[in-house]
């Protein structure tokens, strides 16, 4: 049996998941088309924001049933789809981490070079 507190806090995160989650996937989607106009490339970050956004929704979704219905089955659910979208937004940052890196490093080299009247 849940507490008030936890069947507050599960209708929380199924209220804020579902609204948070197809925002993310609408963003994704449109990043997806502006980036396919760009480059293919372009449009893998507007796919993993959609994969994102789908983990949210399924997490919500879980939440919901489980106030409904005390299923460990339902509690497993909202967690693994909680680890996914944690785990794929925990390597987001890293990538964009080592693309921040790298660029600084570029951009250092650069200047370093006009500087010293080098060139390029």
């Amino acid at each position: 049996m849940l507490s008030p507190f936890a069947v507050d806090t599960l209708r929380g995160i199924q209220k804020w998941g579902k609204f948070v989650g197809w925002f993310t996937v609408v963003m994704g989607v449109i990043s997806a088309l502006f980036g396919l106009l760009a480059f293919v490339v372009g449009a893998i970050p507007g796919v993993i924001s959609i994969f994102l956004g789908l983990f949210l929704i399924r997490s919500a979704e879980s939440a919901g049933r489980l106030v409904l219905e005390y299923d460990t089955g339902q509690m497993d659910g909202l967690f693994d789809n909680y680890k996914k979208y944690l785990k794929l937004q925990g390597i987001l940052m890293i990538i964009n981490l080592v693309v921040l890196i790298v660029g600084l490093l570029g951009y250092g080299a650069v200047i370093i070079a006009l500087l010293t009247g080098s060139g390029l």
